[in-house]
Formats: C-alpha cells, structure tokens, sequence
C-alpha cells in the first residue's frame, strides 16, 4: 500500500516534501495517524449536545466511497483528554486506539494489534502500539497522544 508520508518535524503532522514532491511511503505510518488523530464523533451516551460531539468531516464521503454507512475513521481519544490520570482513563484511551485500528484486522492487514498506554510524570500519554501484519512482520510505532487534565 502506498501513501503519502507524513511528519512531524515542525511539532504538528504535515505532508512529507522533498525536492517539490510527496514523500510517499509502502508502510502504515499515514493510516496509524490519521486513524488515531482524526477525531471521530461521540454518540449521544458519550457527550449530549450535537455541537459538541466533534467527527471528522472526511468520514461523510469516505462512506459513499466506500458504499458503508457507518464507516468512522478516526478515535474517541479526544473525549479523555479534560479527564485526570487515573488508570481507568489510560483503559479508555487503549479502547479507543483498538476501535480506531481494528480496521487493520478487519480488511486482513493485520493478524493482530497489541497496545500499551503509559502516563509520564508530566501527565503526558504515550501509546506503543505493535502491529503482526498478515506476512508475520512486526511494526512498532509510539505515539505521544497529548497531555491529561488539559483540553483537547
């Protein structure tokens, strides 16, 4: 699968360019991003005002495209973002990092998706995230997902 690259040199993702041109890449680095930072939108149990449930806007096309009415890409990380350090919160946030990438597994990428959330001193979480991709390969990849108690 080929992608366009992006990174995070300046602090925020941004398209990979050099010499004028995308970077692309063969890996899964794009899709990890997008399926972790988009936001998806909240059910009415979640939060109840309709303005205030957020979703990513892409997703209202890509199921046309993909001709799948519920389709969500993206996760709920951002619903834990106003809660304290507790580990239940770090369960939360595993949660939602599964439901964001089970798409992996579910369209035979993947075999399997093994995550570790960790809080840091600072309250900063970090996710280590282990894909076995259907020929067996091991990709890791950690992610700093922002900083508890503060909103998103």
């Amino acid at each position: 699968m080929t992608d366009i690259l992006l990174t995070n040199e300046k602090g925020y993702y941004d398209f990979g360019i050099k010499n004028g041109e995308f970077i692309t890449t063969r890996g899964f680095e794009t899709a990890l991003i997008l399926s972790l930072f988009s936001d998806r939108r909240a059910d009415i149990s979640e939060v109840s005002p309709v303005d205030l449930r957020r979703g990513w806007w892409g997703n209202l096309i890509l199921r046309e495209i993909l001709n799948e009415p519920l389709y969500e890409l993206g996760s709920k990380i951002w619903l834990t973002f106003q809660s304290n350090s507790e580990q239940t919160t770090l369960n939360f946030i595993k949660r939602y990092i599964e439901e964001a990438l089970i798409w992996l597994v579910e369209k035979q990428y993947a075999k399997s998706i093994f995550i570790i959330v960790t809080k840091k001193t600072n309250e900063e979480v970090f996710a280590k995230i282990d894909i076995t991709l259907s020929n067996n390969l091991l990709i890791t990849s950690v992610f700093e997902l922002g900083e508890l108690g503060k909103a998103a």
